[in-house]
């Protein structure tokens, strides 16, 4: 319920939800509404969220790539910063990202480790696949792209091959 109102746009009713639950509020609960707070821009309510997620669980690095992501996504650089400056503080770890894939009915992970070999042809299918399916009307919304990627916002196709 917290994410259809999050999503919808209701966040004020999304946390009055979350405070008059009849249980305890779990951080999932908390990081879909600070997702939401992310899509819509709210920076007051989203501070706020996710302050009480990290007295939650100090270790959870989503919560702080979401809050980071928010700042990022309004230009609030000074602000990613300190998120990844109390990343820090904390001893607070990201892990990298993976992705499955079924190729002739075996499973593969695809990590960070990609031979090199194979990089190339791996970009250009899915340039490929890109190209073939952009809608006209389709914008990328690159504002919310990492802080890292920064200078890659240059070239059109670079936010395609973060996942």
């Amino acid at each position: 319920m917290v994410d259809l109102l999050g999503r919808a746009g209701y966040l004020s009713e999304a946390e009055e939800f979350i405070e008059n639950m009849p249980i305890e509020p779990d951080s999932v609960v908390w990081a879909a509404l600070l997702g939401a707070c992310r899509i819509h821009q709210n920076v007051e309510l989203g501070r706020r969220v996710a302050e009480r997620l990290f007295d939650m669980d100090p270790q959870d690095s989503g919560n702080y790539v979401l809050l980071s992501n928010l700042y990022a996504s309004l230009g609030k650089w000074d602000e990613v910063e300190e998120v990844r400056k109390l990343m820090i503080d904390r001893h607070v770890i990201t892990r990298p990202g993976y992705s499955w894939t079924q190729i002739k009915k075996k499973i593969k992970s695809l990590t960070g480790n990609i031979q090199q070999e194979r990089i190339g042809v791996i970009y250009a299918t899915m340039k490929e696949f890109y190209n073939n399916m952009k809608d006209p009307s389709y914008d990328s919304d690159l504002k919310s792209l990492k802080y890292d990627a920064e200078e890659e916002k240059e070239d059109a196709h670079a936010h395609l091959y973060h996942s």
